[in-house]
């Protein structure tokens, strides 16, 4: 049984910097964090109150990629 294809790709910033970009699962592997980590420090309150130096995420839905590529 194959698992299910991601429907949200996740950018992972510190500051302005790129850290990571994947799946939920690939970005937290990368950074060495939980999922569930990944998708709180994407969460819009999370970003608030985010300090300059620390991680924080976008979720970006994947069919908007591929349509702004013309996948």
């Amino acid at each position: 049984m194959s698992m299910p294809k991601p429907k949200y790709e996740y950018v992972i910033y510190r500051g302005e910097e790129v850290v990571c970009g994947g799946s939920r699962i690939e970005c937290a592997e990368k950074l060495g964090i939980s999922p569930e980590t990944i998708t709180k420090i994407s969460s819009d309150s999370y970003k608030k109150h985010a300090k300059e130096n620390w991680y924080y995420g976008e979720k970006v839905s994947i069919a908007e990629i591929e349509a702004e590529l013309s996948l």
